[in-house]
């Protein structure tokens, strides 16, 4: 004899009514935020085109140019801001020293100042800067200026100042110490920052110059490509790229 199932009760099933009415209305609203989500992002892509297309790094039917294929190269800081010092002939222009110098703007965002700067109405103003820094760290400002600003035309949110001020110049100088030879002790005596920032830093404008070596290999830019490798062997010293004993 086939037994019968007991019913329900009134009050359960009018429960598990009202757990799937309200399933139902909960996973609506997700559905929709999902939805304006991707919405949001594909506006926000077709802004980022429309900068890419207004400088130049992919042609009108979207082409990706000589330009654009430059900056695809490029991983370890601004990619736009690197291949506009490229175009622009920044880097070509600078000393070998200056150089790599001038690649530490596009790496370091801390803002430490230096040792041995002037006080200014009580102030620290960090170190003294040549003019030859200030002229460098000058032109990677403008060629950042041009390229945040299209951003901002194109209705990306950018603070056009704010990301400006992260290109610092606070390492310049150090930069500049260590490539002439002075030792890892004595650069750190012209910065208020950790050894493991400066450490790491190093290594990371060492490794950004490959890659913009690699990047004017993929444009035909021979001698720039080299002058990069060249500031490599500049920066690969010491006890900076010394393997660590724990590994």
């Amino acid at each position: 004899m086939v037994s019968k199932r007991p019913k329900m009760p009134s009050k359960d099933l009018e429960s598990t009514s009202r757990k799937g009415a309200w399933s139902t209305w909960s996973n609506t609203p997700k559905k929709e935020v999902t939805a304006a989500s991707g919405m949001i992002k594909a506006d926000v892509l077709k802004r980022m085109r429309r900068v890419l297309r207004r400088l130049g790094y992919v042609s009108e039917d979207g082409v990706v140019t000589q330009k654009g294929r430059c900056a695809c190269e490029l991983a370890g800081a601004d990619e736009l801001v690197a291949t506009e010092l490229i175009f622009n002939g920044t880097f070509k222009a600078l000393p070998l020293h200056m150089l790599v110098a001038t690649v530490s703007c596009l790496v370091w965002k801390e803002k430490t100042g230096g040792k041995g700067g002037k006080d200014v109405n009580g102030k620290k103003q960090g170190m003294n800067v040549s003019e030859d820094v200030f002229s460098a760290h000058s032109n990677v400002k403008d060629a950042a200026r041009k390229v945040f600003k299209q951003q901002l035309e194109c209705k990306l949110k950018v603070d056009v100042e704010d990301s400006i001020e992260r290109l610092r110049w606070d390492l310049m100088e150090v930069m500049l110490a260590w490539c002439k030879g002075n030792t890892f002790s004595e650069i750190m005596k012209m910065t208020e920052a950790f050894e493991g920032s400066i450490v790491r830093a190093i290594r990371r404008i060492e490794e950004l110059m490959r890659q913009l070596a690699s990047a004017c290999k993929v444009i035909g830019e021979s001698d720039l490509e080299k002058k990069f490798l060249d500031a490599c062997e500049l920066v690969k010293r010491d006890i900076v790229f010394t393997p660590s004993l724990f590994v």
